[in-house]
């Protein structure tokens, strides 16, 4: 049993990949040339980017609260540390 549900645990990181770039492309957004984790799409004169690092996102955008927004009801994403949103 326990190996079974280490196997498991093992292809949720592959789970959450695919759904996170399904998730971007219907966003809008597009991977970098440069890194495959690091997402842009043009927002009027402003390019936005997402990145993100095993289970973190970093969000660059013109308005992050809106996306994060975006993510969590529209796609029902549960994200956490919010606190350190920052915007300018």
């Amino acid at each position: 049993i326990i190996n079974k549900a280490l196997y498991g645990v093992k292809s949720l990181g592959l789970h959450w990949h695919e759904k996170l770039v399904e998730t971007l492309h219907d966003m809008g957004f597009a991977p970098s040339k440069a890194e495959d984790n690091i997402w842009v799409q043009r927002n009027g004169i402003v390019h936005e980017y997402i990145a993100w690092y095993v289970g973190d996102l970093c969000i660059a955008a013109k308005d992050p609260e809106k996306t994060t927004n975006i993510l969590q009801n529209q796609y029902g994403y549960k994200l956490k540390a919010q606190d350190s949103l920052v915007t300018t």
